[in-house]
């Protein structure tokens, strides 16, 4: 994905999770945001690997500068400061991964056996 691209990207998706925020004290549309937000996922993971959306997840809602959650290389620098450099690491996990597979989502009978068997335990 070309760098323009990606940046566009991450604006919209930043964009669109402060409309959200925004709106969240008076309405709640987390659940009718929310099937967007993983198709939004799979399509990440689909270009960028497992590891790829990782980074991009961390850098959209984990990263935070002023309480010093930051990501290091083994040597202790700071790594992923800016939206060009966790392109770059992204375009550096699409060529080292393998095609992401959607996960097959749990069957009803499934998620019962699954309940059944931890109330066994």
């Amino acid at each position: 994905m070309r760098l323009d691209t990606f940046e566009t990207l991450i604006a919209q998706i930043v964009e669109n999770e402060e409309t959200v925020n925004m709106l969240y004290p008076k309405i709640d549309i987390t659940n009718v945001t929310d099937g967007y937000a993983k198709a939004i996922t799979i399509l990440l993971k689909s270009y960028y690997g497992e590891q790829g959306e990782d980074w991009i997840s961390w850098f959209l809602y984990e990263r935070d500068p002023e309480r010093g959650l930051l990501a290091h290389d083994k040597d202790g620098n700071e790594i992923c400061k800016t939206i060009e450099e966790l392109w770059q690491i992204c375009e550096e996990c699409k060529l080292t991964k393998e095609d992401y597979i959607v996960p097959t989502p749990m069957t009803d009978e499934e998620r019962i056996k699954l309940v059944e068997d931890l109330f066994k335990k």
